[in-house]
């Protein structure tokens, strides 16, 4: 184990022999850290957390903290996160609001400098927050996500596979998986290129394409459109939309009207 003199770890965090820790940072007592994981100069690990193998924790960072929630009473909650995460400079992940509940992060995310993942977030796997986005409490973001930079995802908003959101953009709605959304949570077309790099074969692309046709320029409401969705056989991915509609609680995004 690799810790400069000037780190501060509580004798009582659990790191494994192979992580390193740089220079002035801090690790406090409740921390689990896994193998090969490097934490550098001033990052601050606070809370219950446990982080798994092969991250990287840039300069700065600061996880596990107390949620920004003026009810908050200091009870025991958790940040949970997976492995070979990059978590760059000055990014803040905090703790949940509720007794023994978690705030999430599963694997091989980047979260690049100055992002915010609030208390209670939930993000899956192979995600992309650019510099200074900002996620509030209780956001669900699902694989393969791109949220560009200074882009602010509003409470309980759920963000769907391999949607990516434009930069700038507010989110207010949830986004379904494999869409565009750009400016006031507005739908502006599909991530064709997300769906070609996650290997989604052709066949499904066009299947995906029809779904959105009828979602978006149909001029059905949104329960007829989920009919004629479902009215013929669909993929994996169209099933993904119709379950992520069915399942919304905030609505969806709008479409872009020229």
């Amino acid at each position: 184990m690799k810790i400069h003199p000037t780190a501060i770890v509580s004798p009582k965090a659990q790191l494994d022999t192979t992580v390193e820790v740089g220079p002035y940072a801090i690790i406090e007592e409740n921390i689990k850290i896994g193998a090969r994981t490097t934490v550098m100069a001033h990052a601050y690990i606070s809370g219950w957390t446990e982080i798994g193998e092969d991250n990287r924790i840039h300069i700065g960072a600061v996880i596990g903290h107390v949620p920004q929630y003026i009810a908050f009473k200091g009870q025991r909650s958790y940040v949970r996160i997976g492995n070979g995460n990059t978590i760059r400079e000055y990014v803040t992940i905090h703790r949940s609001i509720e007794e023994e509940h978690a705030t999430v992060i599963g694997d091989r995310n980047f979260l690049m400098a100055m992002s915010h993942v609030a208390h209670d977030c939930v993000l899956g796997n192979e995600i992309i927050l650019a510099n200074s986005v900002l996620l509030a409490g209780h956001v669900a973001i699902q694989d393969k996500v791109m949220i560009s930079g200074s882009s602010g995802v509003h409470q309980y908003v759920r963000v769907g596979r391999i949607a990516m959101v434009s930069g700038l953009t507010r989110v207010v709605k949830d986004v379904p998986p494999f869409m565009i959304v750009e400016g006031e949570s507005t739908v502006r077309g599909l991530n064709v290129i997300g769906m070609r790099r996650a290997n989604i074969s052709a066949e499904n692309r066009e299947a995906v394409k029809r779904a959105y046709r009828l979602l978006y320029r149909s001029g059905l409401n949104l329960p007829h459109a989920l009919e004629a969705i479902q009215a013929e056989p669909i993929c994996e991915e169209v099933r993904l939309i119709v379950e992520f509609i069915q399942q919304s609680q905030r609505g969806i995004c709008k479409h872009y009207v020229k």
